[in-house]
This record gives structure tokens, sequence and C-alpha cells, in this order.
């Protein structure tokens, strides 16, 4: 796999490390609770090389979700750009529950988008109320 080019800096490659704490003290703290068990803690190395291991990961995906894409003549990477990447590159097992979080997203945008609708429609209702 290549490396990201070398115009982009680590710090531009790189996920934002207390984000990535808040997700392993997350899944630390329910697999504790699952298992009736003490926390563990997570090295702040071991963190790191999380991220560089995610960083490529997300690399390697992307690159191949950007070849399907060019092969299908498309200028923009589709969620079956990526599903098509993860199965090419042996994570196809992991497509299914992909699809689902997607999925998932999507209503949540929906809703999002939505809500906010309704509040920029009541809060101009509202104004031409007290116009009035």
């Amino acid at each position: 796999m290549d490396s990201p080019p070398s115009f982009l800096s680590t710090k531009l490659t790189a996920l934002p490390a207390a984000t990535v704490q808040k997700i392993i003290n997350e899944v630390l703290a329910s697999k504790a609770a699952d298992e009736n068990a003490q926390s563990m803690s997570f090295a702040k190395e071991t963190r790191d090389l999380l991220i560089e291991c995610c960083v490529e990961f997300i690399t390697m995906i992307s690159t191949e979700a950007n070849e399907i894409a060019e092969k299908d003549a498309k200028k923009t990477i589709a969620c079956e750009h990526i599903t098509k990447a993860l199965e090419e590159l042996g994570f196809g097992e992991y497509v299914q529950e992909i699809m689902a979080v997607a999925d998932s997203f999507k209503n949540n945008q929906v809703v999002s988008y939505n809500a906010s609708l309704y509040s920029a429609f009541a809060g101009q209702r509202d104004f031409m109320m007290v116009q009035s």
C-alpha cells in the first residue's frame, strides 16, 4: 500500500486524538460493564498506534474506492464504491453492518434537517406574529 502523498503532513492525515480516546473509553467502559469487570486503561502510545492504523486503513479503503469509481467513470466516490472496496480488500464481512450504520446516519440526517426546517419556520412564524 502506498503511503499518503508527501505534501500531506502527519498532522493533516491524523485523526483527532481526543476523539479517538473518547471512542476507546466508551468501548472499554462498555466491555467492562458487559463483563462486570474493572475498566481497562489504554496507553497513550497504544492510542497513537491505533490512530496510525486507522489512518492507514482509511487511506487504503479510499484509494481502492477511488480506483473503483474511476473504472466506473464516476467523479464522486459513492457508498457502493466503498462497499466494493471493502469486499475487494477482504473486509466483506463488515459490509452489512456498515450499510446499517450508513442507513442510520442518513435517517438521522433527514430527521436533523426536518427539525432545522421546522425550527426555521417556527421562528419565522413567531417573528411574523410579533410584527403583526
